[in-house]
Order: structure tokens, then C-alpha cells, then sequence
């Protein structure tokens, strides 16, 4: 088996004596790899190849006006792709291409045709290269005639390998790179740096290292993954215990496997793949595809690859293929459409590009997903292509074939649900690793190091898939080498098929978790390594409970009849026991529970809403209170569908709420079989008169005997609700916001002969005139040039009243609002006609901040019988339990 800490030691010893350690060819019988970082040889003949290529940019710069001889169609190709360099809006076109090869082009405009020349220029020298490998080998003659044209060149040397029926290679298509000649001069001196060159396989480090850079120079884009990933990936997935028989026989007898990516990028992750591999897929950027080519193709001349230019999004797309019939490009696509035998496939994100975003790669994804009869049923906003590609890359692969993708975020909810339903319909995730939370020494650790790394295998049966606990892996800690980042890949795949094995806390901590839920559930609820936590403690909810529908019948109303005919209905079905009417509060994103039919809202924005009826009649208040906890508000959040944030909540979301055992315990026994001893009794005589001083005592209570958790929730709640009939006045006085409703006040609490009209009130005096019959639109306060409430119509009429009292000012001015927003556009007639003022207003004052003072005190008071509540919900909790309580403390 492989040992890291002894590997690591080993690499550190042949690093102390200086010397080189060599990485030997894969053996399939035996899958133990040994990682090796091997030293780069230095290219004495860098200095001298980077000033040619810089010069031959130069040149091909100088000689812009060439552009204008190409075909329209390529014409308008250059014309897009410099369009995208230089950031402006897409065009095409001579028009917009003489923007480019103009002689007074802007700074931006020269910036980004140099790098188009400079892509063309590294093209030239690496098919230089190329040839000049071959015929080190001895496999060709190569000639300084051959330099003149070295797009036929190459042509040339491949047609034996080209087949009909079979893709062509870049290095050979007209494309961006194809038509360009070196000059005469410069063809001098390649040709006598290539006579120089001593290691050809120093020149060819040099060469991919070089069109490396250019390609990031050219992207903007963050570094892309490198070498050092791609060799952990593939050494740990050859030791991982969940591949295949059919896999490892394959390795086992050399022969070919078959293997997919939709972003082949310059060759890094083909080149340390194991020799058995044998890749198709596509490659979106062709300067990219032209140098996967060329490490391809570096050893000799053979049958090029099923590779084809595109992003992968191109396959099942009939349109599409339609229109490359008798081509080279159509018949490689229908050759990749007709794999569905393949064992691996990888999916790399180094930039995550949405469908909403705004950026010309956004916009292009788009398009494709638009035009692809297939994917445009999977669109959603926070889809990313790379989401697509393993949707795409998945129908590439054979029963129990693996897909490793590497990312930059975690997936949620939010990231496209109708296609991870997609994925999740034809492969198993076999594992999620976070690694967001390490900290890396160096950035070229933290460039190889992906946030996220998934592995899926694809999965046709479907019990198989729905009845799978994917792994869950959480990393912290820190990285400072890349041999601790190789380590940590090898650590993360054995974990994949054993979960249970155990590695040293350094120089990572790894957090693994076999997930509570099985797949069959992330098709409504996608989980998380971060929120896998939570899910097991509504997972331990559901199986230690009793659905609602043992206690209660669920009644719907769909409709929306007329409001008398609602509450006859109501009344109907509640006569035999009390009911409750429950339903959906698109505002709060909660559940409301009513148990008096007058104050149910009728039905709103399309919800429909229910009735609850207990089997019996003590039922009712505990069920309420229940219904109304944190418990359920997160079990409906959890297990309820959601459509554009809005949960659409059904019966049988309602029938499945998972009452607690000790609370069904209760519902189900008398009162008379709970024996209390004196002390209990007397902290449920002391609950409704101050419960926070008895909340210490009543947690010892609980917790010494949680059998009781139930009969305890089921006398509180008969507390709160005697409490809120009490209290029930007081209570509709105010707001939401907890605001007093001082029109219901004044009208319930004042004498109505002390109240004076606005208009009339002695602290009053109107500023201004505006018409009796116009709406006012404008209300606010003011305090220049005194303060006062300034009111203005539509049309610019305007009135100010100056009040010096302040208080008078806040009540003038809130009644005012509340009307005109209420009446959308009160006239002043109707202003004055609705708002009264106490002739006294201290007198009124005083009274009401004797209202505001009770109010607090009884929501104090309810807050605190609330929080008994909750620790009669999570009193189960033992007391090393660290993790977040669900319920109302939450």
C-alpha cells in the first residue's frame, strides 16, 4: 500500500543528496505509483528562442495589412477573437477588423493584435519543434526548406497516419495559425538555433512552458491547473479501491481505455495520465488544442485524436451536426456522440462561467445552451458551463465509469436545480471534498490546489443511485509543498471507498462524513460538506418521531371561494373538535397557525391553505405551538419544494411533519400517568407568573428527566395560550414592527368629544393651500422653516402644517402616511376628515406610554414562555453536544 509519510521522507533524502528523482512508467498490475518531481533541464537556448519569438511578433505586427488578404471568413474570425482580447463589444466584419490593422490603432487595439501575432508566432516555432524532434528520432529529414511553409510541412508527415472517416489535426486545419510564413531573415536564424539544440527534451519544457504563459497572457484568466494536479489525480485514483474489475483488467492487459474531457487544455492532464488512456473530448481555445497536439504528437508522427474544437456542449446537437455533413469536424462529433464506453472522464473549472453572467464567455455559453434542444430544458441562471459538461461528459461513460471534476465553489441549491437533478439521474457522487478552508504557503500550491474536488460514477440502476450515502469531506489546516498537497489527494481518494480510515491531524485535519441522507434526497435538497450537520439532526428527528398525521386530519382548499362561503366550510369540518388553519407566509418565508378561523388570512398570492384537525380536542394548543416552532419552520425548509424562493407547500408536506416521541408520548397518555414531585409543582406555579426566574431550575428539571420534555411542552403551551387570550387586546394595538396603531387607540381608549379635527387643532397652523379634491402623493417631515408635516400633490401643491409639539408632529405625520398610502392618494379633504388630535395631547401621551410599557412587558414575558418552550425541544441534547440546536433558540 502506499505510504505518504514514507514517500515523503524517501523525496526528502534524494533531495538532500541533490539527486534526480525520475518518475517510472505506470505498472497496471501493480498499482502502487511512486510520485517523483522531476527537475527541469535547462534550455541553454531560451534567451535566444524568446528574443525570435518576440521578433517574429514584431514582424507579422508590422505586416498587418496581411489580415486584409484572408478569406471573409476568416476575416471575420480574427476580427471576433481580437474583439474579445481587446474587451469591446462583438463585432465582425472588414470594418471591424480595419479598426485593428488601421496605423493609428489605440493602445488597447495594439495590445491585443501583438498577442494574436505572438499566439501565431509560438504556433510557428512549435511546429518548428516538432519537426526537429522527429528527426532527432531519425523518423524524417528535415530541410531549411521546410521552415518556408511549416503548416504543409507538418501536412506532410502526418498524411500517411489520416484516414477518411477521422478527425484532422489543428497543427494541419486552416485556422488563426495556418497561413502565416516566417520571413526569409528570421528563417536563418531558427534554422540555426535548431541545429543548436542539444536535449530536445529541454527545448520541449521550454516550448509548452512558454505557450503556457502566452495562453495566460492572452486569457486574463487565472493560472490553470498544472502538471503536479494531474499526477496526484491519476497516481491516487490507480491506488483508490473503487475502480472497476473491467478497469483494472484493462491496465492489467495494456489495453486501451477509453477516456473523456469536454477541455483539453494545452495536454498537461493527458501527458500525466497513464499510458492506457486513450482521450477524446473537445478543446474550446485552439491555440490551447494546437499545443495538446503537439505534446501528442512529439515523439512521432500517428493517427491524430478524436479531438475536436468546442467546449463539449456541441454533442447530441443534430442542428448543429447537420450543418458540418461530409466535413472532418462532423465526422469526428459523430464519431465522439456514438462513445458511450468510456472509464474516466474530467471536468476541470478553473473559472467558473454562469449563464446569467455578463462577461462575452457567459454570453457565448448562452447561446449554446439556447440553441441545444437538450440542455435549454436545463437552463437556470447560476447553471455554470462546467455544469454542463459533466452532464454532457457522464453520457460518455460505460456502467461504473468515473468522472473526476475539480472546481472553485461548492454546488447548493441555488446552482442550477434542474441539473443536478440531471446528474444526480445518471451517476452516483461518490464523494465531495471541500479544500476552500486550507491555507497554502505559496500561490503555485494554492493554483494546483482546487477548492472543490467530486468524484461521480455513472449509475444506471436506480435503486442503486437513490439508496447511496455519498462521502463528505471537510479540510483545514495548511499546505506549504507541493508533496503535502500530493499526500493530501492520495489521503482524500482512499477515504472516497473507506471512510473510516484515519490519518495524522498534520499537516490537515480532515473532517469525513458519510452523508445522513441518501441520494434519492439531494433531488430536493442538495448537501453539503458545510451543512451536513444540520441534515443529521433532522435526519435523528425523522427516525425518533411520529408524522402529524397520527394526531391530525389534513383538510386542503385549493379554491378560493367567496369569504362567507370560506368561513361556512370552515366552520363545517371544525364542529366536531377545535381546528387549526394553517398556511404558507410568502413574506416571512414561515408557516402561520391560527386557531380561530376569523383570523386565518384567506388565501394569498396563489397559496392554498389548510385545515388541521386534532383527533381530539386537547390536542389542539401543543399541536399549534408545535406547528409554529423552529423544529417544524426547518423541517419544511428542508423537505418542502421551492419554486423562484417560494415554497409550495402541500398536504402531504403537512402530514409528514415529524411530531418528537416525547412530545407524541404525551399527546398520547393522560396527565394523571406524569408524576411530579413538589418541586416541579412548584415551578409550574411559579411559569405563568415569572418564568425567567424559574428557567434554571426547569432546565435541570428537563434534562435530569427528558422522558417528560413532552408533558412539560404540552403544559407550557397551554400557558402561552391562555396568556395570548389575555393578552389579545393589548396585542392588536400594534404592529408588526411593534408599532401602536394610534387610530385604534384614540378610538378605543379616548374620549371621542376631546378629539379636534387636524385642521382645527389650536397647536396647528396651516403654511400654504391645497385643494379640497386633489390626492395628496407627498407626505414627510420638515423642520425649516419650522417644523412642521409637509404634504404636496402630484403637480407641485403643496401645504405645510407647523406643529411645535414634537410628539404631535410624529403623530400628525405617521396617520397622515398611513392613510395615503392606505387610499393610494388621500385628498386633503379626506386627511382631515380621518385624523383627529387630542385637544391634550400630554394627557393622551402619558396613557399611552402606559399601553407601550405593558406591551413590552407582555412580549417579554411571551419570549421567555417561548424559550421553555425550545428547551423542552432540545433538552435531548447531551452536554458535550457542541452543535447548533434546532428550534427556536436558533
Amino acid at each position: 500500500m502506499f505510504d505518504p509519510s514514507a514517500w515523503l521522507q524517501k523525496n526528502r533524502i534524494e533531495k538532500s543528496l541533490g539527486t534526480q528523482a525520475t518518475r517510472p512508467a505506470p505498472k497496471p498490475s501493480t498499482p502502487e505509483v511512486a510520485r517523483s518531481v522531476p527537475q527541469e533541464a535547462v534550455f541553454s537556448l531560451a534567451p535566444a528562442f524568446e528574443q525570435l519569438l518576440e521578433d517574429l511578433a514584431l514582424d507579422q505586427l508590422d505586416r498587418a495589412d496581411e489580415f486584409k488578404k484572408l478569406n471573409p471568413s476568416r476575416r471575420d474570425s480574427v476580427a471576433k477573437f481580437l474583439c474579445e482580447l481587446a474587451k469591446r463589444p462583438e463585432s465582425h466584419g472588414d470594418q471591424a477588423l480595419a479598426h485593428f490593422i488601421r496605423t493609428d490603432r489605440t493602445p488597447t487595439e495594439n495590445q491585443a493584435l501583438f498577442q494574436l501575432c505572438k499566439q501565431m508566432a509560438m504556433a510557428q516555432l512549435g511546429k518548428a519543434m516538432l519537426l526537429k524532434s522527429w528527426e532527432t528520432k531519425g523518423l524524417i529529414r528535415l530541410h531549411k526548406s521546410d521552415l518556408m511553409d511549416l503548416t504543409a510541412s507538418v501536412e506532410r508527415e502526418l498524411r500517411p497516419f489520416s484516414q477518411l472517416q477521422r478527425n484532422q489535426a489543428q497543427l494541419v486545419q486552416k485556422n488563426f495559425f495556418s497561413w502565416s510564413k516566417i520571413q526569409e531573415t528570421h528563417q536563418d536564424r531558427l534554422w540555426s538555433l535548431l541545429n543548436q539544440i542539444d536535449s530536445m527534451e529541454s527545448a520541449r519544457c521550454w516550448l509548452l512552458k512558454t505557450a503556457i504563459r502566452v495562453s495566460a497572457e492572452t486569457l486574463g484568466e487565472r493560472h490553470r491547473y498544472g502538471a503536479e494536479l494531474f499526477q496526484s489525480l491519476w497516481s491516487a485514483l490507480l491506488q483508490s479501491n473503487v475502480l472497476s474489475t473491467r478497469f483494472e483488467d484493462a491496465l492489467r492487459r495494456k489495453s486501451k481505455v477509453i477516456a473523456f474531457s469536454p477541455s483539453l487544455r494545452d495536454g498537461c492532464a493527458l501527458s500525466e495520465s497513464p499510458r492506457e488512456f486513450e482521450w477524446v473530448g473537445f478543446e474550446p481555445i485552439t491555440f490551447e488544442l494546437l499545443f495538446c497536439e503537439i505534446r501528442h504528437f512529439w515523439e512521432k508522427p500517428r493517427e491524430p485524436c478524436l479531438w475536436v474544437k468546442g467546449s463539449g456542449l456541441e454533442m447530441n446537437f443534430e442542428t448543429q451536426r447537420a450543418l458540418l455533413t461530409n466535413s472532418a469536424e462532423y465526422n469526428a462529433l459523430q464519431q465522439i456522440d456514438q462513445i458511450q464506453h468510456g472509464e474516466v472522464a474530467l471536468v476541470c473549472e478553473e473559472s467558473l462561467i454562469f449563464l446569467n453572467g455578463k462577461t462575452r464567455a457567459s454570453q457565448s455559453l448562452k447561446k449554446q445552451v439556447d440553441a441545444h434542444p437538450v440542455l435549454k430544458k436545463l437552463k437556470h441562471p447560476h447553471a455554470t458551463r462546467g455544469m454542463y459538461q459533466v452532464f454532457q461528459a457522464l453520457e460518455k461513460l460505460r456502467q461504473g465509469g468515473l468522472l473526476i471534476w475539480a472546481r472553485e465553489d461548492l454546488l447548493n441549491e441555488d446552482s442550477g436545480k434542474p441539473l443536478l437533478n440531471a446528474i444526480l439521474s445518471s451517476a452516483q457522487i461518490l464523494m465531495i471534498a471541500d479544500l476552500g478552508k486550507l491555507e497554502c504557503a505559496h500561490e503555485t500550491i494554492r493554483q494546483n490546489t482546487p477548492r472543490v474536488l467530486m468524484v461521480l460514477r455513472k449509475e444506471s440502476e436506480p435503486e442503486a443511485r437513490k439508496s447511496h450515502h455519498p462521502v463528505l469531506i471537510n479540510t483545514y489546516g495548511s499546505l506549504r509543498s507541493p508533496d503535502e498537497a500530493h499526500v493530501l489527494i492520495h489521503q482524500i481518494f482512499k477515504l472516497m471507498g473507506s471512510p473510516h480510515l484515519v490519518f495524522p491531524p498534520e499537516p490537515v485535519q480532515i473532517h469525513v462524513r458519510v452523508s445522513p441522507v441518501p441520494q434519492a434526497e439531494w433531488n430536493t435538497h442538495w448537501v453539503n460538506p458545510a451543512d451536513d450537520q444540520k441534515v443529521e439532526q433532522i435526519e435523528t428527528l425523522k427516525r425518533e418521531s411520529k408524522p402529524l398525521i397520527q394526531f391530525a386530519q389534513v383538510y386542503e382548499f385549493s379554491e378560493t371561494p367567496k369569504k362567507e362561503e370560506l368561513l361556512e366550510d370552515l366552520l363545517m369540518i371544525s364542529k366536531p373538535t377545535p381546528a387549526l388553519y394553517v398556511g404558507y407566509d410568502s413574506t416571512t418565508h414561515a408557516l402561520w397557525v391560527e386557531s380561530d378561523q376569523s383570523h386565518a388570512p384567506i388565501r394569498a398570492q396563489g397559496q392554498p391553505f389548510y385545515v388541521v384537525r386534532p383527533f381530539k380536542p386537547e390536542y389542539q394548543v401543543p399541536l399549534k405551538y408545535f406547528l409554529k416552532s423552529a423544529v417544524v419552520h426547518d423541517w419544511v425548509g428542508y423537505h418542502v419544494e421551492r419554486k423562484k424562493n417560494q415554497w409550495i407547500l402541500k398536504d402531504r408536506d403537512l402530514r409528514g411533519i415529524p411530531v418528537p416521541e416525547p412530545l407524541a408520548q404525551a399527546l398520547s397518555q393522560p396527565d394523571h400517568e406524569f408524576i411530579i414531585d413538589d418541586l416541579e409543582k412548584t415551578v409550574l406555579e411559579h411559569i405563568p407568573i415569572q418564568p425567567n426566574s424559574v428557567q434554571r431550575a426547569f432546565e435541570s428539571i428537563v434534562r435530569a428527566r427528558p422522558e417528560t420534555r413532552g408533558y412539560w411542552f404540552s403544559k407550557i403551551s397551554q400557558i402561552i395560550e391562555q396568556f395570548e387570550q389575555q393578552s389579545g387586546a393589548i396585542y392588536a394595538l400594534f404592529d408588526q414592527n411593534d408599532q401602536l396603531h394610534w387610530h385604534l387607540f384614540l378610538s378605543y381608549y379616548v374620549d371621542p368629544a376631546s378629539l379636534l379635527p387636524m385642521d382645527h387643532h389650536p397647536g396647528v397652523r396651516p403654511n400654504g393651500f391645497l385643494p379640497p379634491h386633489v390626492p395628496v402623493t407627498h407626505v414627510k417631515l420638515v423642520n425649516m422653516p419650522a417644523p412642521g408635516v409637509f404634504f404636496a400633490t402630484e403637480k407641485g401643491m403643496s401645504c405645510t402644517l407647523l406643529v411645535t409639539d414634537p410628539w404631535l408632529q410624529d403623530f400628525i405625520f405617521t396617520e397622515a402616511l398611513r392613510i395615503v398610502e392606505s387610499m393610494n392618494g388621500a385628498t386633503w379633504t379626506e386627511l382631515c376628515k380621518h385624523i383627529f388630535i387630542p385637544a391634550d395631547p400630554n394627557q393622551v401621551r402619558e396613557l399611552a406610554e402606559h399601553f407601550i410599557k405593558s406591551f413590552y412587558h407582555q412580549r417579554m414575558k411571551r419570549k421567555e414562555l417561548s424559550h421553555l418552550l425550545t428547551i423542552c425541544l432540545n433538552a435531548g441534547q447531551t452536554a458535550n453536544d457542541k452543535s447548533s440546536p434546532i428550534g427556536l433558540l436558533q
